[in-house]
């Protein structure tokens, strides 16, 4: 909220979720019941927990819609595989776990193995390490999306 972002956390399930380094986040949705339309961006949070939604179809159709939309779509550590088995990654230069890189590849990713890369509307991030970094690439592309000011003078 300091960059003037209001996120909004969706989950498999609603209530308290604790990450892997101890911290809790409280998921107000589930996401059968997200609305892509309603986001500026859709960012998908990496862990040991990503795994459950590599295959997972509301988690590919979010990362698919949000694409189609053209929305801001970011994903760091483990989750840029959601992306990639979303097939949203085809022709997009990307990043991720390095264990992930020939998946990604053979999904049509341009794995490059950077701690953050930007390609148009998607953000991708290789661990937890860059995530300052990733957060305001985020920023970036949220703010520079958004309308400018008319900057016509008036008489």
């Amino acid at each position: 909220t300091e960059a003037g972002v209001t996120p909004v956390v969706a989950s498999s399930k609603i209530g308290a979720l604790q990450g892997v380094f101890g911290g809790i986040a409280a998921s107000e949705i589930i996401l059968d019941k997200v609305q892509v339309e309603d986001y500026d961006a859709v960012i998908f949070i990496g862990g040991p927990g990503a795994a459950d939604y590599f295959a997972n179809p509301a988690a590919l159709n979010i990362a698919r819609e949000a694409s189609a939309r053209n929305k801001v779509i970011a994903a760091i550590s483990a989750a840029p595989m959601i992306l990639s088995n979303a097939g949203v990654l085809r022709g997009i230069r990307a990043t991720g776990l390095p264990q992930q890189r020939e998946q990604m590849k053979k999904a049509g990713a341009q794995f490059t193995g950077s701690a953050v890369e930007r390609d148009g509307q998607i953000i991708t991030a290789n661990n937890s390490s860059v995530a300052v970094q990733f957060a305001r690439a985020i920023v970036t592309v949220l703010r520079a999306n958004q309308p400018k000011p008319d900057k016509t003078p008036t008489k």
